[in-house]
């Protein structure tokens, strides 16, 4: 029995008690045949309900899991064209560099850090309210998602045009748990850029500019306060690379060594990927560029935009043996699901 069969029922035996009370009023003698008949209406009453509680949404506008799993459009029409675009990995990894090279293509904006669509996605009261409520309005459980894409799209959209872009790309380095909830809300219709960096070289980094600014982490798990950067790097790009498999051809795998020793080759292949045409003045043209607030990386302001092919020797290689025997026990499967040799 559908929603719809369960509501009239249960309106119809909500009505019934009054009735039983004017029969008894009406003609008195039948009063004793009616005995009994109250507490059953009671009974189909409670169960009546159960039915409809446990029913609950129909299934035409139930979450549809599959196309979560299949990664599948839920929209008929494509209110977001080919704009929406995401840099994903773990900071001090070269996405701001990457933010900057993708600005200096044609039709496509890179915006500053806003977060709007991780914290979005992080955002499970919200998401879970709406799956309750939305079907009571004639809506599909997950019809908040591409509402919630459009209001993104909209602001996003807003500053791009102020820069005569038709497109935009938005880092979402804070969220890897939660990309394909972003991808729902563009009805897995986005591309997204995963960057990554050796795990040593974002933790010792990450020690370096971020102690001197904030002083020292937070509910450390050890004393080796290194290792809270490392654990952050290795539960960052296993969220993102588990993600990136999942979203098949609709995310392009970069490395930060590639980028930094051949950007000519590694830019090719990004502009490919987001449709945009390439040209040897692309790099000079990123490099000209005026440094914006809130991109990402101070430091980059100091250094300049052009990218360093220089080879370099990474510091950790440095550390002592048995130091990175200990980390490599934590590192060492994410590094070589990357591709990095092990510790």
């Amino acid at each position: 029995m559908n929603e719809a069969d369960l509501s009239e029922l249960l309106s119809t035996l909500s009505s019934l008690p009054e009735e039983l009370q004017r029969v008894r009023a009406v003609a008195p003698a039948l009063a004793p045949q009616l005995d009994g008949v109250d507490a059953l209406l009671e009974r189909s009453l409670v169960q009546t309900r159960a039915a409809l509680v446990q029913e609950g949404t129909s299934p035409a506008l139930a979450y549809d899991l599959m196309a979560d799993l299949h990664k599948s459009s839920r929209l008929a029409d494509n209110p977001f064209g080919d704009r929406a675009h995401f840099i994903i990995g773990n900071r001090r990894s070269g996405t701001t560099l990457l933010a900057y090279l993708v600005n200096a293509s044609e039709t496509i904006c890179s915006l500053p850090e806003n977060m709007l669509c991780g914290e979005l996605a992080k955002c499970d009261s919200l998401l879970r309210l709406g799956s309750m409520v939305l079907p009571h309005l004639g809506l599909p459980q997950s019809g908040l998602y591409p509402r919630l894409g459009r209001m993104i799209d909209e602001l996003h959209c807003e500053y791009a045009q102020r820069f005569g872009r038709q497109r935009w790309i938005a880092k979402e380095l804070f969220s890897s748990s939660r990309l394909d909830v972003i991808d729902a809300m563009f009805d897995f219709r986005g591309k997204f850029l995963f960057l990554h960096r050796h795990g040593l070289d974002v933790a010792l980094s990450c020690f370096q500019r971020f102690v001197r600014r904030d002083g020292l982490p937070g509910n450390p798990r050890s004393g080796l306060y290194l290792m809270q950067y490392l654990d952050e790097w290795v539960a960052t790009n296993e969220a993102a690379l588990d993600f990136a498999e999942r979203a098949g051809d609709r995310c392009l795998q970069l490395g930060y060594d590639e980028l930094s020793h051949t950007p000519e080759v590694v830019g090719a292949r990004v502009f490919e990927f987001l449709g945009e045409p390439w040209s040897e003045q692309v790099l000079p043209r990123m490099a000209q560029q005026r440094i914006r607030p809130f991109m990402g990386d101070n430091l980059t302001a100091q250094r300049g935009l052009a990218i360093d092919a220089g080879a370099r020797v990474p510091s950790w290689h440095a550390c002592p043996p048995e130091l990175l025997r200990s980390l490599g026990r934590r590192a060492n499967p994410m590094l070589e699901r990357l591709g990095y040799a092990p510790l």
